[in-house]
């Protein structure tokens, strides 16, 4: 059969990796497979690309006001992984040649595909199949919804946006349930956890969510001598490893902290603290590495973004254990890799990962968010290499069985085919026989890149004028905590001189002075008040100079001068 896969990143993330699995393996398997995408520069010879034509700079504006200011200025501390109103896509469904295919099957297409524009490619009667890298496909914008549920109801009020006056998470919503329950349109996800969402959400017709597991290089990963992977990274082949990855460590969802937090009970063992001493603890990390794990004085060894597959092959087996504390995910690349790799995850029991981690069998399960569980589950493997490895021997077998490339492209085959027998669908290959079209190295193929009706609606107008006229003054949680902030700092600088000021007057006056004749101490001097650094020292040091015995020494003086002045005014 001809297949189209939509993406719009033909490389680099973990969506785009699993994308190019499916793609080999459907390949290898016979079938005709184009890869859709937009000229980034960065897209195989291969691949169909696409140009966009900004026809509309009003239009433009308005998404542009939408994505870089409106959402982000009311993102609220919930979650930071990517939301998006969806505004503009490439309007492909004008393209005739596209029935030429039997299916077509998207990807992760933020900024390339936006709902208007997949409906268009719905309307040609072909069956489109959605693989879910994310929930981004069936909520009102986020791509993951930190534990809120408002996909299920109408999205309002989301969650993540503060002050959302024009409710574009509802409005998009709504759109997707209209445009995407469909008979000749389904959605895969590879978690149970994910396609459980995308059922309640509504958004497809009921039945048409399925579970098909992501896929692996089985070999390409796997165990290769641990020992020997140690020492490429410079490591002692004896020394307990463990591994942490992700693209972006510092995003929330990926559970760093709590990876932190479960190595600072690991380090409160006796027998990790007599490995650390020995040098026979290492920590391995790729991605964007944050730098609080060294700052804990931990033994890290960085090993930055790793994109060869026989460099990441050698970190998997460098580890004693992967550790991978999501607290929210679908079915990470990292998990089927390693397991390949024949080395145990030990995660969260979240998301994805109950459905290809069986704990104590093939790697280990901590309860959701249990920080003590997930480092006591570290520990026992660190502490029992022999048990590690046998957990790992299974977790191999299981990637063979179950997450090898021909494995997930014969489920989507039959998938496939059970779409394109459903009544009410033409066949592909007449379409083929009338207009037989190669795109292939013609260089990118200009489209229009229309903008959603949503975000050029009165409302959002109405806001953008506001902001380019400087009336709207929303600030963001984070932007009002800072300018209250800057107005406490200026109110403390003028406390402070105001106490400068204060103190002058009293060391300076005619009482204070005379006072050393009392005896009583030589007390603070105006120079050691100035130079204090909060104004608390300074209330204080002021506060004693009136509460000392040498002050008080000099009130009957200070009450006759008062006194004398009272009676020179009458």
């Amino acid at each position: 059969m001809r297949i189209a896969v939509f993406s719009a990143e033909s490389s680099g993330s973990g969506a785009a990796r699993a994308m190019r699995r499916l793609v080999a393996g459907l390949t290898k398997r016979g079938h005709h497979v184009d890869l859709l995408v937009p000229a980034d520069g960065k897209a195989p010879a291969s691949a169909i690309q696409f140009l966009a034509e900004d026809d509309a700079p009003e239009a433009m504006a308005l998404a542009r006001f939408v994505e870089d200011y409106y959402i982000p200025r009311r993102r609220s501390p919930l979650s930071d992984t990517l939301f998006s109103a969806q505004s503009r896509g490439y309007d492909l469904g004008r393209f005739d040649w596209l029935r030429s295919y039997d299916v077509l099957n998207l990807h992760w297409v933020q900024n390339f595909l936006n709902p208007e524009a997949i409906a268009g490619l719905m309307n040609i009667g072909r069956p489109v199949v959605f693989t879910l890298h994310d929930m981004a496909p069936f909520t009102g914008g986020c791509h993951y919804a930190a534990g809120c549920d408002g996909y299920a109801g109408d999205c309002a009020p989301c969650p993540q946006l503060n002050d959302d006056a024009l409710e574009l998470p509802r409005a998009q919503l709504a759109l997707k349930r209209r445009a995407y329950a469909r008979p000749h349109v389904a959605a895969v996800a590879p978690s149970r956890w994910l396609a459980g969402a995308a059922a309640r959400s509504g958004v497809f017709a009921a039945g048409s969510v399925h579970h098909l597991w992501n896929s692996v290089e089985t070999d390409v990963f796997r165990p290769l001598d641990p020992g020997k992977a140690r020492a490429a990274f410079g490591i002692d082949p004896d020394a307990r490893t463990i591994l942490f990855g992700a693209y972006h460590n510092s995003e929330r969802r990926k559970g760093f902290r709590h990876l932190l937090a479960a190595i600072r009970r690991l380090r409160l063992r006796p027998e990790i603290g007599r490995l650390l001493d020995d040098g026979r603890l290492k920590i391995l990390i790729f991605g964007q590495a944050t730098p609080e794990m060294a700052e804990e004085g931990l033994p890290v060894v960085d090993l930055g973004y790793v994109v060869e597959d026989e460099k990441l092959t050698q970190a998997y087996n460098a580890a004693t254990l992967v550790v991978l504390p999501s607290l929210e995910d679908n079915q990470p690349n990292i998990l089927l890799e390693a397991m390949a790799c024949g080395t145990p995850v030990v995660s969260f029991a979240v998301g994805g990962m109950v459905d290809v981690i069986k704990d104590g069998i093939n790697g280990r399960l901590a309860p959701a968010f249990d920080i003590a569980a997930l480092a006591q589950a570290m520990f026992q493997l660190l502490m029992d290499p022999a048990q590690a490895a046998a957990l790992g021997a299974e977790a191999r077998r299981d990637m063979v069985e179950h997450a090898a490339l021909d494995v997930q492209a014969r489920n989507y085959e039959a998938l496939f085919e059970k779409m394109m027998a459903s009544p009410g669908l033409a066949p592909a290959a007449a379409e083929r026989a009338a207009q037989p079209v190669e795109h292939k190295g013609q260089g990118a193929i200009l489209v229009p890149d229309p903008v959603s009706p949503r975000v050029t609606r009165p409302e959002v107008r109405a806001a953008y004028e506001r902001y380019t006229s400087g009336t709207d003054r929303y600030i963001t949680p984070e932007a009002a905590a800072a300018a209250r902030l800057a107005a406490l700092d200026s109110e403390m600088t003028s406390l402070s001189d105001q106490l400068d000021h204060q103190a002058d007057l009293l060391l300076s006056s005619r009482s204070w002075r005379l006072s050393r004749l009392t005896g009583l101490g030589s007390g603070v001097t105006l120079r050691q008040i100035t130079g204090m650094g909060s104004v608390s020292e300074k209330l204080w040091a002021v506060w004693a100079v009136l509460n000392s015995r040498r002050w008080d020494a000099m009130a009957p003086l200070r009450l006759v001068t008062r006194l004398l002045r009272g009676r020179d005014r009458r």
